[in-house]
């Protein structure tokens, strides 16, 4: 394994409700979206509607965030992972971008 910064091939699923694609936001999930898992089964919650959000709901759902720290020399010394339980919170894909600038991923990876 190299450093955990670099992305690798890993299962995706896409989190849907009713015909919406949702994403994750930044701003919901802090930084780092690429780190957050979720299992496929994962029961999702809807929150109540939002204006600002086009009046769809939020959604929640159980996830992990993997958290890697390097023990050695540089870039590539022997990396110490963990994974930390998290609640996802999923917006309506239309509406990224409008509250605050920041990353977003609608493909979420899938702990297996």
């Amino acid at each position: 394994i190299s450093n955990g910064v670099h992305q690798q091939s890993v299962a995706l699923g896409l989190t849907t409700c009713r015909p919406y694609v949702y994403c994750l936001e930044e701003q919901d999930n802090g930084p780092g979206l690429p780190a957050l898992y979720t299992a496929p089964d994962a029961a999702i919650t809807e929150l109540p509607a939002d204006k600002a959000l086009g009046a769809l709901p939020r959604l929640t759902f159980p996830g992990k965030r993997l958290t890697a720290t390097t023990q050695g020399p540089g870039l590539y010394g022997a990396p110490q992972l963990r994974t930390e339980p998290v609640t996802l919170r999923a917006v309506p894909y239309a509406f990224w971008g409008n509250r605050t600038p920041g990353e977003m991923e609608v493909w979420i990876k899938a702990s297996v």
